[in-house]
This record gives C-alpha cells, sequence and structure tokens, in this order.
C-alpha cells in the first residue's frame, strides 16, 4: 500500500471520507451550475475553468434603480431528524429530495416578508458522515442536493456555491445509530427597494388578513419530537403502527414555498415594477407564530390590532401534540403555525385577485380575518383551530 491511499484510509477511519467528499462536491457543484441561468437578474462570472472547488463571481442587473442589496440566514433546525425518520419507513430517499424546500421557506422567506426579491443561495450541509460512494446516505444528501436544484429552478435561485463537511461527532442525531444525520443551513441574497418595502407602516383598520396555507413548516420539530417519544416510546423512530407512520410522515412534510408568489404580487416580475396587488404588510409564522411575528412587529407598535376568526386547520398531528402537552391555545399558536405559514394584508378588495393568483401557484388561500383599531391596549382575537375557543394575544409587559 502507497502512502497516499494509506493516509486516505486512515483520514477515513477517522470519520472523513476524501473519495465521497470530493465526488459529492463536483455533483454539487454541478447543481450549482446548472443553476447559472435561472434567473435574468444574477449574472455569473466563472473563472473556474470546470474544477467544482474553483472560483467565480456574481453581478446583479436589470434591477430598478436605487435597489439594495439584502440577505439572511437560517436552517432547517432538528426537522432533520423528523425527515431522517420518515425515510426511514420506506428505507428509500424520498423526503430528503424534499428537504430542500424548508431550507429555501426559511431563508428566503426573511426577504420576501419586507418585500424583497431573493435572487442567490449559498448552503452549508453539515453531516456525520457521507458514507460510501454506493450507500443509502451518500444517495440520500445527493438527493437532498438534486431537491434544491429542482426548488432553484422552480423559483428562479442562482445557487451561488456551497459547503459540505464530514463533521463526525460533532453532527448527531437524536435517532440511534442513524444512517443519515446532518444540519442544513443557508444564505439567501437578494434586493429591496425603497418603494417595494413591506413593513406595514400603512396598516389600517378595514383590511382583511389573508392566510397561506402549511402544515409543520420548520418551527415546532423539538415539540413534535417530544410528543412522539411520549406516545410511541424512547426510539419512536422503529414504530410502525399506522398512526405511527401517519404521524410522522405528516411532520415531515416540506415547507411550501411562497416566494415566488409574493415577489409577484410586490410586481418584481413586471416589466414596469408595478406591483399586481398591494401588500401592506406580511408575516412569516415560522418561530414564535402570531405573536412574534404578527402581532408584535407589525400591529402593536401602531395601535391596531385584528381578529382572526377563520384560521386554516393545523395538521392532525400538530392537534394531537397540543392536546397531549395540554398547551393553551395562545403557546400552540406561538409554537406552531397553527395552518397558516404566512399571513397577508391586503385590502379587501383584492381578496378574490389574490386567492385567484395563489391558486395558480398551487397555494390554499383564504380571509382568516380583518385589522382593527384598538380603543386601548391593542389586542388580536383568534378563534382557536385547537380548541375553538376564543383567546386574546396582548402586548408583554
Amino acid at each position: 500500500m502507497n502512502n497516499q491511499s494509506s493516509g486516505a484510509d486512515f483520514y477515513k477511519a477517522s470519520g472523513v471520507d476524501l473519495e465521497a467528499g470530493d465526488a459529492f462536491s463536483k455533483y454539487s457543484g454541478d447543481i450549482c451550475r446548472a443553476s447559472y441561468k435561472n434567473s435574468p437578474h444574477v449574472l455569473i462570472t466563472d473563472w473556474s475553468k470546470g474544477h467544482f472547488r474553483g472560483p467565480r463571481g456574481w453581478e446583479f442587473t436589470g434591477l430598478p434603480a436605487g435597489r439594495k442589496n439584502v440577505g439572511g440566514a437560517d436552517g432547517i433546525g432538528t426537522k432533520t431528524i423528523l425527515v431522517t425518520a420518515a425515510d426511514m419507513i420506506d428505507c428509500e430517499p424520498r423526503e430528503m429530495r424534499r428537504v430542500a424546500r424548508n431550507l429555501l421557506a426559511m431563508c428566503a422567506g426573511d426577504i420576501t416578508r419586507w418585500g424583497g426579491l431573493p435572487l442567490l443561495f449559498m448552503d452549508s450541509l453539515e453531516v456525520n458522515k457521507l458514507g460510501d460512494l454506493d450507500s443509502f446516505s451518500f444517495m440520500a444528501y445527493k438527493a437532498a442536493m438534486d431537491g434544491l436544484g429542482d426548488c432553484a429552478k422552480e423559483q428562479g435561485y442562482v445557487i451561488y456555491s456551497g459547503e459540505t463537511a464530514e463533521m463526525s461527532d460533532c453532527v448527531s442525531s437524536e435517532i440511534r445509530d442513524a444512517c443519515l444525520a446532518f444540519n442544513w443551513t443557508g444564505t439567501m441574497i437578494g434586493v429591496n427597494h425603497p418603494e417595494k418595502l413591506i413593513d406595514g407602516s400603512s396598516l389600517r383598520p378595514g383590511l382583511v388578513v389573508m392566510a397561506l396555507w402549511d402544515a409543520l413548516r420548520s418551527n415546532g420539530a423539538s415539540a413534535i419530537r417530544k410528543f412522539f417519544r411520549d406516545l410511541f416510546g424512547k426510539e419512536w423512530w422503529l414504530t410502525r403502527s399506522d398512526l405511527a407512520q401517519k404521524y410522522m410522515k405528516e411532520a415531515a412534510k416540506p415547507a411550501v414555498l411562497y416566494d415566488r408568489f409574493l415577489t409577484e404580487l410586490n410586481g418584481w416580475h413586471d416589466p414596469e415594477w408595478r406591483p399586481k396587488i398591494k401588500a401592506y404588510a406580511i408575516a412569516h409564522l415560522s418561530g414564535g407564530g402570531l405573536k412574534d411575528k404578527f402581532a408584535e412587529p407589525l400591529l402593536f407598535p401602531r395601535g391596531l390590532g385584528a381578529v382572526l376568526d377563520n384560521l386554516h386547520e393545523p395538521p392532525e398531528v400538530v392537534k394531537h401534540c397540543v392536546v397531549h402537552a395540554k398547551m393553551s391555545d395562545e403557546k400552540a399558536y406561538r409554537t406552531f403555525n397553527g395552518g397558516q405559514g404566512a399571513l397577508v394584508v391586503i385590502e379587501q378588495e383584492d381578496e378574490q385577485a389574490f386567492v385567484k393568483s395563489a391558486d395558480e401557484y398551487g397555494l390554499p388561500s383564504k380571509n382568516a380575518g380583518q385589522i382593527i383599531k384598538c380603543g386601548g391596549e391593542p389586542y388580536v382575537q383568534v378563534i382557536s383551530k385547537f380548541s375553538g375557543k376564543v383567546f386574546e394575544i396582548r402586548p408583554e409587559g
């Protein structure tokens, strides 16, 4: 055995497979390059000469004067464990093909909720181990990258670059001896413009609140896993009852992507940059839900409130978790999105046009309530889809 192969074998034994790492990086690099024409507003200059780790640069073009670059970083969180459990049911990386939707939803949503246009994405995939080239884990992580490429093409994003690292003991999972243990984060870069900013500053009573449906999204996964441990036992991922399989698959559903729809509404794809429907505020209901993402930042500082009397139904697994944990309704809507991944505030006269446009994107939407003027302390009144009871969200302190 020569010194080079001996060193590589020693490194592999320590938890890092150089051959697998290089093969995966090349595969990911090909997916990046395939996305370079996804957006008319991103010009990529590639100096790499075909090398998957070579240099490249970007510039934004064909955008309105006065725009500013914006960005945000986020990740999937512990939903990765729910995805792993769902894949173990059928012994195929079905969910890994869709897991990138969670990542892009979290990162792009932090731009579109303020009226901006996401354009360019960079990811960081940290895994316990990639595995051999023909292993389930290696194929599953390739499926994840395939899914990222699919989503980027669908939404019009360029995948500029990324990083994949075998982290050995630094990345673990609740699932004992899991063939998949990973953490996936990313950074989205985009643009916004003072005339396209959606920050709630023009909110007023009488506007309607449209709710866009979603299941679990990428928040509340830790609470769901605690629920699974209580319901199915410490090794809940091994349970194969019909109920367990149903709940695991339901909890692993990927987040819905609203961003192409929202940027079209705001006029980013119009030749004259004219909004299709004016949005007065957008709340991305990830961590913190109705209170932290809607009431506190958008309504209460302006002395406004809302009545939300027609929200979407939460998924069955979330309903069962809330009952089991004896959560209050307010706690439930703060831990989970409760059936809606985003709220969009518009004029009442635009409701039908909004529903029609959302339907064209395959996005279920509904009028969930309206903005109100509060005589005293502002509040948001909610008819809970968990219990049917009415409760109020009020400012803290």
